[in-house]
C-alpha cells in the first residue's frame, strides 16, 4: 500500500514500512515514546502499518525477533491488543498473552511487553471517553474495570476469530483503499465498527488466569531489575547491582529472569547494553576509532568478542551497521 499523509486536520491517514532495526520500528509508530531492545539472535524484519481515523490510530506490525518493549502511547487512550499470529507466549507487564487473548492498558500507565520470536499483532488505540461510553449500556463497572488495566481477556473465540478476519482484511494489500479515508461517513462508519466490536468482545470476555499465585511477585523482581538496568544507560550493571536494587539473592534473581523471560539476567543485560551500542552506531558519524569509543562506553573491553557477540545478536557487524549511516543517515 502507498503511503497516505494525515489531512489537513490530522482526521486521518495512512502509511506502511517496512524495518530492519528494532529501534528503527520504535521510532516508525506515530505518537508514540518507546523503546524496542532486540533480545534474539538474527537480523530483524519488521513491517508496520498505520491507520488514522479521526482519534482512534490503527496499527498492524510484525517482528521476527523477541523484543522487549516498554513506553508511553497517545494521552488519554485505552490501548488494546489483538494478536494475530505469535510463535509462542507473550509476557505483558506480568501477565501472559496467549494466542486467542486481547489486551488492554491505558495509555496514561504505560506499558511493558516482551514479544516471543515471531509476533504480528494490530493495535488498536481509542480515547478513554469513546470506549467508556460505547461500553456503559453493556458492561457492567466498565469505568472502574478498564482503569485496572493492563489486563488480559479471552473473549469467546469464535467472535475473536471473526473480528481477527475483519482486522486483517482491512490491512490487506486489496482491503483499505487509503484514498477512502478522506470521505467522513466512511471514518465513522469505520470508528463505529472498531469500538463497537471491541465493546462486544470486552461483554463477554473473562481476564485471563495468573500462572501462578507467585508469577506476579517473580515479574516485579524483573522489572525492577529491568528498569534499574535501563535507566543507567551507558554505565555497566553488574548482576549484583540487580541483586541490591530488587533485595533478593543471585540465585532468586536468576530464576525470576528464566521463569518469567526464559533468560538470565547475564545475557538479558548484555543484550541491553548490545542495544545501546547500536542505537549509538545508527547515529553516529562513521571515522577511525569510533566503533572502539562507543562499546568502551558500553563496557565492552575485548573488542574482538564484542564484535562477535554483536554479530551473533543482529546479524551483523558493528562496522556494517556504521557504514550503513552512509546510506541511510539517521
Amino acid at each position: 500500500m502507498a503511503p497516505h499523509l494525515p489531512g489537513a486536520d490530522g482526521s486521518y491517514g495512512f502509511k506502511s514500512v517496512v524495518t530492519h532495526d528494532s529501534d528503527e520500528h520504535a521510532a516508525a509508530l506515530d505518537a508514540w515514546d518507546q523503546t524496542y531492545n532486540q533480545l534474539s539472535a538474527g537480523s530483524f524484519q519488521g513491517a508496520l502499518q498505520q491507520i488514522w481515523l479521526n482519534r482512534i490510530h490503527l496499527f498492524r506490525e510484525r517482528t521476527n525477533r523477541a523484543v522487549a518493549q516498554s513506553g508511553l502511547p497517545c494521552k488519554d487512550h485505552f490501548v488494546f491488543g489483538v494478536p494475530l499470529a505469535m510463535s509462542d507466549t507473550a509476557l505483558f507487564g506480568n501477565q501472559i498473552v496467549v494466542p486467542d487473548s486481547i489486551f488492554v492498558f491505558r495509555a496514561t500507565d504505560g506499558f511493558s511487553l516482551r514479544t516471543p520470536e515471531f509476533f504480528d499483532v494490530v493495535g488498536i488505540a481509542v480515547p478513554e471517553q469513546d470506549m467508556l461510553v460505547a461500553m456503559g449500556g453493556r458492561f457492567e463497572g466498565a469505568a472502574e474495570a478498564l482503569p485496572g488495566a493492563p489486563i488480559v481477556f479471552l473473549p469467546p473465540k469464535p467472535a475473536l476469530a471473526e473480528f481477527r478476519g475483519w482486522l486483517s482484511s482491512l490491512f490487506a494489500p486489496d482491503g483499505l483503499q487509503p484514498l477512502r479515508l478522506v470521505d467522513p461517513m466512511f471514518r465513522r462508519a469505520l470508528c463505529e465498527t472498531v469500538v463497537g466490536q471491541l465493546a462486544s468482545l470486552l461483554f463477554d470476555a473473562v481476564r485471563v488466569p495468573l500462572r501462578s499465585p507467585s508469577f506476579p511477585g517473580r515479574c516485579r523482581v524483573v522489572e525492577q531489575a529491568v528498569a534499574f538496568a535501563l535507566s543507567c544507560g551507558a554505565e555497566p550493571v553488574s548482576v549484583g547491582e540487580l541483586c541490591a536494587k530488587a533485595k533478593v539473592s543471585r540465585r532468586l534473581l536468576n530464576y525470576c529472569f528464566q521463569d518469567v523471560l526464559n533468560t538470565n539476567p547475564v545475557h538479558y543485560l548484555k543484550a541491553v547494553r548490545l542495544n545501546g551500542v547500536r542505537r549509538e552506531l545508527r547515529r553516529a558519524e562513521p571515522g577511525p576509532g569510533v566503533i572502539r569509543d562507543i562499546a568502551g562506553r558500553w563496557g565492552f573491553w575485548h573488542f574482538s568478542r564484542f564484535a562477535r557477540e554483536y554479530r551473533s545478536l543482529f546479524g551483523e557487524l558493528p562496522s556494517e551497521t556504521l557504514s550503513a549511516n552512509r546510506i541511510h543517515p539517521t
